[in-house]
Parts: structure tokens; C-alpha cells; sequence
């Protein structure tokens, strides 16, 4: 059987009755650890409302073919190194091949966002 990536997961979500736990389109701009879990600072794709939530678990599921979303910080426009994100394709300058460098070089430090 050849299936995409998504129709695996939308059967799997379906199948396990996953698909109402699951919210799409929502950016998380801030997560905590408390002590009985995370909180989370989101906003809906839609209108961009900002709700605060609360959980006991929390999975980072960035999406190895999702287009790179680079976040800004402090120091990132100053940084001496490269700034990258895993999604960047090869051939391009921030090709995750260019982390195979030899040891001991004198290439600067990089951050992979």
C-alpha cells in the first residue's frame, strides 16, 4: 500500500479517535514545565485569539516537512554563527549535511531552530 504521510495520520487519528484531541492551526508562543505539567501560550490561526492552557503531557511535533519557522530571540540578528532550521534542503547553505563539517575546524558555532 502507498499512502502520504497525512492520510497515515488522518486513519491513525481516526482509528484511535484522536482527531477531536488534536488542534490545527494554532502557533504556541510560550511553554512552561510547572510542577504538574506545562502551560502553554497559544494563538488560533484564526484571528490570532491568545488562549493559556494547561497540560500534563506535552509532545513537540514540528513536522519534519513543514516550511521552516525560524523564531527570533535576542542576539539572533548578532549571533557570529549560522542559524538554521532541520526542514532547510540539501544543497542550500543551511543544508543539514553542512553539520558533517570535520572536527577541530574553525567554522562557527551554529543554532538549529
Amino acid at each position: 500500500m502507498n499512502m502520504s504521510v497525512a492520510e497515515y495520520v488522518r486513519e491513525y487519528c481516526v482509528q484511535f479517535a484522536l482527531t477531536d484531541h488534536i488542534w490545527l492551526g494554532h502557533r504556541v508562543r510560550e511553554t512552561r514545565q510547572t510542577a504538574g505539567g506545562w502551560t502553554l501560550h497559544v494563538e488560533t490561526g484564526s484571528g490570532g485569539t491568545k488562549q493559556q492552557l494547561s497540560c500534563a503531557h506535552l509532545a513537540v511535533c514540528t513536522g519534519h516537512h513543514a516550511t521552516p519557522n525560524i523564531p527570533s530571540f535576542p542576539g539572533i540578528h548578532t549571533f557570529p554563527g549560522q542559524v538554521t532550521h532541520p526542514t532547510m534542503t540539501a544543497g542550500s547553505q543551511s543544508s543539514h549535511t553542512s553539520f558533517t563539517s570535520k572536527a577541530n575546524n574553525s567554522t562557527p558555532p551554529r543554532i538549529c531552530a
